[in-house]
């Protein structure tokens, strides 16, 4: 009887072995946290493509305590993006290229951005905290042919 019933006890765990080491798909975000995102990047594309890096930054950041205090940090980088865009030109046109969902509160979106002379990547990841949405990393760069999986690191992947 104690080998039928360990058997029995083996096969089990060996039928829902496969089932336990997959990992759970990860909740898309309602339609009503898909708008809250899109008002948290628009302002950002839009002050991208007048040439106002800085403020693009400042909108982005801003909605997120944490980094709102980091006031230093957000000009440093607002300079960065306002170089480099004086070397890649006036952003024109930008696209959806990617978005990945790691929760339901861990929001990625890609957006690949056409200038006069180069085609950057825009990163932006939001978290969605007690007080609703809110900016985790913003993060940008030449490599536009490459998506959200190779970005590690770099761009908080």
């Amino acid at each position: 009887m104690k080998i039928h019933t360990s058997l029995m006890a083996l096969a089990v765990f060996a039928l829902t072995t496969p089932a336990l080491a997959q990992k759970p798909a990860p909740m898309e975000p309602s339609a009503a946290d898909e708008a809250k995102i899109d008002t948290l990047i628009a302002p950002v594309l839009a002050a991208i493509k007048t040439g106002k890096a800085a403020t693009a930054v400042k909108t982005f950041m801003v909605s997120n305590p944490m980094a709102a205090a980091k006031t230093t940090e957000m000009e440093y980088f607002g300079m960065q993006v306002d170089s480099a865009l004086s070397v890649y030109g006036a952003v024109s046109n930008c696209q959806l290229a990617e978005k990945v969902s790691r929760s339901s509160f861990d929001q990625s979106r890609l957006y690949v951005c056409q200038s006069e002379k180069a085609v950057t990547r825009w990163v932006f990841r939001m978290g969605h905290m007690t007080g609703g949405w809110a900016a985790m990393l913003l993060y940008f760069d030449d490599k536009a042919f490459k998506g959200l999986d190779d970005c590690t690191g770099a761009c908080g992947g």
